[in-house]
């Protein structure tokens, strides 16, 4: 009978601390709401910043106060510091099944950070992923995100990937289970499949990545903008996939063997604008690399 009393008594006792610890928690967390809404009204960065990591200190369970963090962290420029407040903040709202627009919000940002942090890999992941998750939830990337994408998009026009950047870039796309591909766009000469003078030069920079990218098998998609009618734009973007191979191998006899050109046609734009800059950018060779 005693044993059954004490039993009984270490039950409710363990209740009561359980109920204490929850009021204290919700005490916390209704302590950090109010330090972000005073964060909010502060100017100066550091001292808003100083408050948000505080209340992320007091509820470290809530989403947006990670991702509130992360936002004052990049913002500081601190951004390996503003990569881990976002993935704990994606973590979180994912767990608290918070809607997919703001998870998206938070992977938007995640791939800007890697983007204004120079990570090139990094940021290349982070808008796939993020693309990715548009899809699946039958979304359009918001305007800002697309934004960053062409910007990037552009500066790899300029730059390619280096070989160390597109073997980190595939590394983690292997390891978070998403499609490992890449796009270049490939300069042509109008309504041709001969690339321009400067296209050339691009293929000689994609050609030393490509054989160093360690891939059995690397599938060259053509891509053409919206424009003109879809039989003719598949056929086109089929002969200049063909062409930008039998460059490749011209370029690095290794790699033969190991393309296969397709083409799509205009049946996947990367982006949904009618503006010139949309048609560039939609005109694209998609490289896929195989496991």
């Amino acid at each position: 009978m005693r044993a059954d009393r004490m039993r009984k008594f270490a039950v409710m006792g363990s209740l009561l601390m359980l109920l204490t610890g929850n009021v204290q928690a919700q005490e916390d967390c209704d302590a950090a709401a109010r330090l972000i809404q005073q964060a909010d009204q502060i100017t100066p960065l550091a001292a808003r910043l100083n408050d948000y990591l505080q209340a992320r200190s007091l509820c470290p369970g809530d989403a947006k106060v990670h991702y509130r963090s992360g936002l004052a962290l990049m913002a500081s420029a601190r951004y390996t510091e503003a990569h881990t407040a976002f993935l704990d903040a994606m973590e979180r709202a994912t767990q608290q099944h918070l809607p997919p627009t703001m998870r998206m919000e938070i992977m938007g940002r995640l791939a800007e950070n890697d983007y204004r942090s120079n990570d090139r890999p990094k940021a290349l992941l982070g808008f796939k992923v993020a693309s990715d998750f548009a899809r699946k939830h039958q979304m359009v990337l918001p305007d800002w995100v697309l934004a960053l994408q062409k910007d990037m998009d552009q500066q790899l026009d300029k730059r390619p990937l280096s070989a160390d950047e597109l073997r980190a870039a595939l590394r983690s796309m292997r390891d978070l289970g998403v499609e490992s591909s890449v796009d270049y766009r490939v300069l042509f000469e109008f309504d041709r499949d001969q690339p321009t003078a400067e296209g050339l030069a691009q293929l000689q920079q994609i050609a030393e990545a490509l054989q160093q990218s360690d891939t059995p098998r690397i599938e060259v998609i053509g891509h053409t903008d919206v424009r003109g009618k879809a039989a003719y734009n598949r056929a086109l973007s089929e002969r200049r996939a063909q062409r930008v191979v039998a460059l490749l191998i011209q370029t690095a006899p290794a790699l033969k063997g190991h393309l296969y050109p397709s083409g799509k046609g205009m049946s996947q734009p990367k982006y949904p604008g009618n503006t010139p800059e949309d048609h560039q950018l939609n005109r694209r060779v998609e490289f896929v690399f195989g496991r």
